[in-house]
């Protein structure tokens, strides 16, 4: 039976390689880098829906308090702490792809250069 590939799935292979220092041709990042960025629309997915939770809370809490201390409370929910972690994967995800991509190039011209 075959993993479903997620960008977890990905994210953690490359930690894996890097850490063990183990090559990576120039087709697995770009393959990866196409992958991430078709998966990535799930990411945002889940990031809206949190963003959208966070809102309701803070709309709730501002019945009763001030604005300022919905958004402080906020702050102090797991529901903040998932969102911001969210947006931070997601950005790691669009350098993966930005840096995979030149990282091709830059082995795909070492081994021209090497010919």
């Amino acid at each position: 039976m075959t993993e479903v590939v997620t960008t977890n799935t990905i994210i953690s292979f490359f930690e894996t390689a890097i850490r063990e220092r183990k090559p990576i041709s120039p087709d697995l990042w770009m393959e990866s880098a196409m992958k991430l960025n078709v998966l990535i629309g799930n990411e945002n997915d889940l990031l809206f829906e949190l963003e959208q939770e966070c809102g309701r809370f803070k709309s709730e809490k501002s019945i009763s308090f001030s604005v300022a201390k919905a958004v402080a409370l906020l702050e102090a929910e797991d529901i903040y702490l998932q969102t911001k972690k969210q947006k931070a994967k997601i950005e790691q995800i669009k350098e993966f792809i930005r840096l995979a991509k030149k990282q091709a190039q830059i082995t795909s011209d070492e081994m021209r250069s090497g010919l």
